[in-house]
This record gives C-alpha cells, sequence and structure tokens, in this order.
C-alpha cells in the first residue's frame, strides 16, 4: 500500500508541475499516506519524503508560507539521514546542496 502511494503521489508530483498548485496538494496527501504507511524496507518512506520536499518547493512562499524553504530541507534531511542507503537520498542530498 505504501509503495502505491508514493507511485501515485509521485506521478501526480510530475503531473502538476508549479502550474497546478490543487494537484500539488493532491500529491501531498497521496506522498504523506505513503510515509506513515511504510513499515518495511523505507523505501517508499524515502521516496515520499523527497517528493514532499519538491512538493513544498513547488508550492512555495504564497501556499505554504515563509517557511517553505525550511520545511523543505527538513523532509531532504529526513531523507538524508534515515534512509542513507536509497537513491532517493542521493536526491535529497543533492536538493540540500543547492
Amino acid at each position: 500500500m505504501a509503495a502505491a502511494k508514493a507511485g501515485e503521489g509521485q506521478a501526480l508530483f510530475l503531473q502538476a508541475g508549479d502550474a497546478n498548485p490543487a494537484q500539488l496538494r493532491q500529491a501531498q496527501m497521496a506522498l504523506a499516506q505513503a510515509s506513515l504507511l511504510d513499515a518495511g524496507s523505507g523505501e517508499s518512506a524515502a521516496k515520499a519524503n523527497y517528493y514532499l520536499g519538491l512538493c513544498m518547493l513547488g508550492l512555495g512562499m504564497e501556499k505554504e508560507g515563509d517557511t517553505f524553504k525550511a520545511r523543505a530541507r527538513n523532509y531532504f534531511q529526513i531523507v538524508a539521514k534515515s534512509y542513507p542507503n536509497t537513491r532517493w537520498a542521493v536526491l535529497a542530498r543533492a536538493e540540500l546542496a543547492k
């Protein structure tokens, strides 16, 4: 179930781009569910948290308030620290380096 929700969230995020805040919100919901449901390897939670960070950045200050960048960084830090051996950690560290 976690993998399915993470995939759904990823697909919604990729379809939304920066032009569709409502779809980014849908992606956030699916990704949050994936993160909570992952009791296995952590791969789905890592993916979900990575994309949650990207959603924060995509929604920006107008939709998420002036702390959106710090909140996005928190998601990337969770991935980098909690799931260091996943491919999502590599991507999260790249976002943190920006």
